[in-house]
């Protein structure tokens, strides 16, 4: 059973199961609330977090969940971090996809031969 809550600093979210608080306000696009604070758009979890420490985040750092919901504002869930810190936590967790990432000519090649062996495109995909 779900029940609704305020963190601070007045954030409102919904506490659920799993223990996370749902943020319910306005959000991104890619999963995480976002909060108008004197006009200016902030992450709301970044927000309970520095509620929580009772200070700003330091630079360069970040908010991190250790229950890895991207709308979760319980500061019980949440830990500063660098920006590398967060992207090992991913790694580990298996929740990396680095987009980014370049083929090399072998790969294409690689890739070529399979397509001519009947091996589908989504199956590449997924590999």
């Amino acid at each position: 059973m779900s029940h609704y809550v305020t963190v601070p600093p007045s954030l409102p979210g919904e506490l659920v199961e799993s223990g996370c608080i749902i943020y319910i306000g306005p959000g991104n696009g890619n999963g995480y609330g976002v909060k108008r604070v004197q006009g200016k758009k902030c992450y709301a979890h970044r927000l309970a977090l520095e509620a929580k420490l009772g200070r700003s985040l330091k630079p360069g750092y970040c908010a991190c969940h250790t229950c890895d919901v991207r709308g979760c504002i319980n500061p019980d869930h949440l830990f500063e971090g660098t920006y590398s810190e967060n992207t090992l936590d991913a790694v580990k967790k298996g929740r990396y996809c680095k987009h980014s990432q370049k083929l090399t000519e072998s790969d294409l090649g690689e890739i070529r031969q399979q397509l001519e062996r009947g091996v589908s495109h989504t199956e590449l995909a997924q590999r």
